[in-house]
C-alpha cells in the first residue's frame, strides 16, 4: 500500500494535546466541569475541617475510608479519552516509521526491513579485582658491546642507570637531588647521558679546576707493577681529553714519561722516526714489555680428581719418608705384552684387579669391551676411573731370566707410575715364589729343571766320588 505524504502533513499540532477539543464532545460540560472544579476549590479553602468529596478524612486511630465516593462518570470518560489519543499518537508514530522504512527499502537499502539489534549492555562501573595476571615484562636490554645495533638499542636512561654505578655515594645523592628539582619544575624533563656527564662534572668544578686537576694527575701518573702499556694510555686518554690536548708529540712525551725506567732505557735505542705517533709507540712499548717480563709458570692443566690424587700423593710421600728412613722396596718384573717391547710390571699382592693402563691399551691395539661407568678406589681413597676390560697373551721374566707366556685378564683404567699392575688374581692363578726383602720372584719348578737329582753316596775319597760321578754322566 501507498499512501502520499499530504495525508499526514496537515496535521494540527493542537491535536496531540490531551486538553484539545475533540469532536463529539460538547464545550458546555467542559466549561461546566472547569467551574465546579473552582467552586470546589473556593469551598476547600472555606472549611478547612472538613474532608473533599473522594478524599479519606483523618482519624484519631488512622485515615477515614468512610468518604471515599465511588469515580465520576466525568472522569471516566475524560481517562478513556486520553486513552485512546495516546494509542492513536502511538499509532502515527509507528506509522511514519513504516512509511521511512519503506522509502529507504524503495532506495535500495536492505537495512531498512533487517530487525534491529539488541541493546549493548553496559558493564557496571563498580571497580572489580582483575581475573587474569598480566605477562611478566622483559628484562630491559643490556648493552654486551657487540655492535652499533645494539648500542642502538641502549636507551638514555639504560645508560645513566650504568653510568650512576661508578660514581661516587655523594655524587649519587647530588644527582638524586638535581632530578627530584628539575621533575618539580618540568614534568616532561627526561635523563639522558649528556645531562648525567654535565651535572657529574659540574660537581667536580668550575673547567678550571678541573684541568689544572687533570694537569696534575698528568705529571704524577707513573707505570704500576703489572699495569701493562695498554692500560697506562687508557688512563692517561681521559685526562688529556679534559685538558684539551691535541698535540701528539706532548702525549708521547706524557706517555713515555710515565713508563716504569727499563722500558725507557729500551725505547731510547729506538731511533726518532719510529717514536713520532702515539700508535708506533704503543706498539714498540709493548713489544718491550713482553720482552721483559719473566717467563710465566706452566699452568696445571689436570683436572680436578688428578689433583686431588696428585696432592693425596704428595701427603703420603711426606708421610712415608717421616716413618720409613730407607727407600721402599717394590716387587717388580719385566713384561712383554702382545709380543712387543717390555714394560715394568708391579706385583701387589693388594690389588683385586689385574690393571692395564688404558693409554697401552690403545697403542697395542687391543679390543676393550666398554663397562658402565665404574670408579677404583685406592688405598689412599683417591679413584681411578675405569674404561673398560681385556685380555691379552703376555710374556713374564722372573728374577732369574725365565719365561712363562700366558693369557692375562686385565681391567683397562688410567695408570700413573706403572703401566701393568699384577694383582691377587694373577698370583693365585700362577703361584709364584716371592720375596720382598730381596725383591725377587720366582716361578715354581724352575730351580730344579733341566737338573738330575744327586743319589745319596758315601764319599770315601775323592777317587771314588769322581767315580761315582762318572759313572752317573755315563748313564
Amino acid at each position: 500500500m501507498t499512501t502520499t505524504r499530504s495525508q499526514t502533513s496537515d496535521r494540527n499540532p493542537a491535536r496531540n494535546t490531551p486538553g484539545a477539543m475533540r469532536e463529539g464532545q460538547p464545550l458546555a460540560g467542559r466549561q461546566e466541569r472547569a467551574t465546579g472544579s473552582t467552586m470546589s476549590g473556593e469551598q476547600g479553602n472555606d472549611e478547612n475541617s472538613q474532608p473533599r468529596d473522594g478524599e479519606a478524612g483523618e482519624g484519631p486511630s488512622g485515615p477515614n475510608l468512610a468518604h471515599l465516593t465511588p469515580m465520576e462518570p466525568t472522569v471516566q470518560t475524560e481517562l478513556e479519552e486520553l486513552r485512546k489519543w495516546m494509542q492513536d499518537a502511538r499509532d502515527r508514530e509507528e506509522l511514519e516509521r513504516l512509511q521511512e522504512a519503506q522509502r529507504k527499502y524503495d532506495a535500495s537499502d536492505l537495512t531498512a526491513i533487517q530487525p534491529a539489534l539488541p541493546a549493548t549492555v553496559v558493564a557496571s562501573a563498580r571497580p572489580t579485582a582483575p581475573r587474569t595476571v598480566l605477562p611478566r615484562p622483559e628484562p630491559p636490554h643490556v648493552y654486551k658491546k657487540k655492535n652499533r645495533a645494539d648500542y642502538n638499542m641502549w636507551t638514555e636512561e639504560e645508560k645513566v642507570t650504568f653510568g650512576l654505578q661508578y660514581v661516587s655515594e655523594m655524587l649519587k645523592t647530588v644527582w638524586d637531588t638535581y632530578v627530584t628539582t628539575e621533575r618539580r619544575r618540568d614534568a616532561l624533563w627526561v635523563l639522558t647521558w649528556a645531562v648525567l656527564k654535565g651535572k657529574m662534572l659540574s660537581s667536580l668544578g668550575t673547567l678550571t679546576e678541573r684541568r689544572q686537576d687533570a694537569f696534575d694527575q698528568i705529571k704524577k701518573c707513573k707505570q704500576h707493577q703489572g699495569q701493562t702499556p695498554t692500560e697506562l694510555l687508557n688512563y692517561l686518554r681521559p685526562l688529556w681529553e679534559e685538558v684539551g690536548e691535541s698535540s701528539e708529540a706532548r702525549m708521547v712525551n706524557e706517555f713515555v714519561s710515565a713508563l716504569s725506567e727499563n722500558i725507557r732505557n729500551d725505547l731510547a735505542i729506538l731511533p726518532q722516526a719510529q717514536r713520532e705517533t702515539l700508535p708506533e709507540m704503543e706498539e714498540h712499548v709493548n713489544v718491550i714489555y713482553r720482552r721483559c717480563q719473566k717467563p710465566r709458570e706452566a699452568q696445571d692443566t689436570q683436572s680436578k680428581p688428578q689433583q686431588q690424587l696428585s696432592r693425596e700423593s704428595k701427603e703420603l710421600g711426606t708421610l712415608h719418608e717421616l716413618m720409613f728412613r730407607s727407600p721402599a722396596k717394590l716387587l717388580t718384573v719385566s713384561l712383554a705384552l702382545g709380543g712387543l717391547e717390555q714394560v715394568e710390571a708391579l706385583v701387589d699382592p693388594g690389588a683385586q684387579l689385574n690393571l692395564l693402563d688404558a693409554k697401552l691399551a690403545k697403542q697395542k691395539d687391543l679390543v676393550v669391551d666398554s663397562v658402565p661407568k665404574l670408579l677404583a678406589e685406592t688405598v689412599n681413597g683417591s679413584e681411578i676411573p675405569i674404561y673398560g676390560t681385556t685380555s691379552d697373551m703376555v710374556t713374564i721374566t722372573d728374577s732369574r731370566g725365565n719365561s712363562r707366556t700366558h693369557e692375562v685378564p686385565f681391567v683397562v683404567a688410567y695408570l700413573r707410575r706403572y703401566k701393568v699392575y699384577l694383582g691377587l688374581p694373577w698370583i693365585i692363578a700362577r703361584n709364584p715364589k716371592m720375596n720382598f726383602l730381596t725383591q725377587r720372584l720366582l716361578f715354581q719348578g724352575e730351580k730344579d729343571k733341566n737338573r738330575r737329582p744327586f743319589e745319596k753316596i758315601a764319599l770315601e775319597d775323592a777317587e771314588q766320588f769322581a767315580a761315582t760321578l762318572a759313572g752317573g754322566e755315563a748313564d
